[in-house]
């Protein structure tokens, strides 16, 4: 397989200029100096306007070369989840993505009937491969259409993968799995929120509580409350910081904060607060979303979500 350095002819076929992208005049650097007739190995009498000039690195010479000629572009290898919750960025990895040297991707998000709702520019590249795009605007059936050009090399065949998107929406809710304080067992837990739209904005779920049934008709409940100076519902009251549910006597791997929205409620981000005491900071906790409100089985995992587990740590979700 040969490798290519390739440079660009200038209008008068008299100086080169190094280009990154072979399909594109994108002049990076003009090396004024040096003439074509300088290559010994380059045919100026054959040399067409159309044609571009690579180094070989196989054979050690420069050559006249068509675009048309360049190496196929290795195809790249899409690893999408096929279902995604509408919350937060979705993630996708280029797993092959190692092997290129100087790609260049180009993305299309459509949905079912075709239309293009997202483009590359709102994809992100997190690094090593891994990129993602916003879902707040995404429902149902989607395809993620990925092309990569490789330098010295032509585009790569189209890739296509299907994937779906699901709205976060349940009338109750349960958080659970904590990651307790330094024996693993006890956890206070002083703020969690929920929110309409992505970036912890709209409307607030609940409101600020003021009791296990205010306001209505939002309800909560749970197991392992020390006692009611600690009780459910100071998860979700306006003290962030200083109040909190708390399972003083209990166990994080089995104790677990309920809520009822009263109906189905569609959530786009979330918040969670560590509070002000050291001793019971959490790292981590589920949640979970239901239908019936019976969590025997039915339910769907929204996702463990990794909080700071210092004093006053605070983790955004979507």
């Amino acid at each position: 397989m040969s490798n290519y350095t390739v440079y660009g002819v200038d209008d008068e076929n008299q100086r080169i200029t190094v280009t990154d992208d072979l399909t594109a005049n994108l002049t990076v650097l003009e090396l004024s100096t040096i003439e074509l007739g300088q290559l010994a190995d380059v045919d100026l009498n054959n040399l067409q306007a159309s044609q571009i000039i690579g180094y070989n690195s196989v054979a050690g010479r420069w050559q006249n070369i068509d675009q048309g000629a360049q190496q196929a572009g290795t195809t790249p290898v899409v690893s999408i989840s096929a279902t995604n919750l509408q919350l937060g960025p979705i993630e996708f990895t280029i797993t092959n993505y190692s092997g290129y040297t100087l790609p260049a991707f180009k993305f299309n998000i459509k949905n079912s009937s075709g239309t293009v709702v997202l483009t590359q520019d709102d994809v992100t590249h997190k690094g090593s491969g891994v990129f993602e795009f916003p879902s707040s605007t995404l429902l149902g059936a989607h395809t993620l259409e990925t092309t990569v050009q490789d330098f010295g090399n032509a585009a790569s065949v189209l890739v296509t993968s299907n994937f779906s998107v699901s709205a976060v929406a349940f009338r109750y809710w349960r958080i659970d799995g904590f990651d307790g304080d330094i024996d693993g067992t006890l956890v206070m837990i002083p703020g969690i929120r929920f929110f309409s739209d992505p970036g912890q904005s709209g409307t607030q779920y609940p409101p600020s509580m003021t009791s296990n049934t205010a306001p209505s008709p939002y309800v909560a409940s749970g197991q392992g409350a020390f006692n009611t100076v600690y009780d459910y519902w100071k998860a979700f009251d306006s003290n962030d910081i200083q109040s909190f549910y708390w399972n003083l006597a209990g166990n994080s791997a089995t104790d677990f904060i309920d809520l009822d929205m009263g109906s189905t409620t569609t959530v786009k981000s979330m918040r969670f607060n560590n509070g002000a005491q050291v001793a019971y900071v959490f790292g981590s906790l589920r949640v979970s979303g239901s239908d019936t409100g019976a969590f025997s089985g039915e339910q769907t995992v929204i996702g463990t979500f990794t909080v700071p587990k210092v004093i006053n740590g605070v983790a955004n979700v979507g």
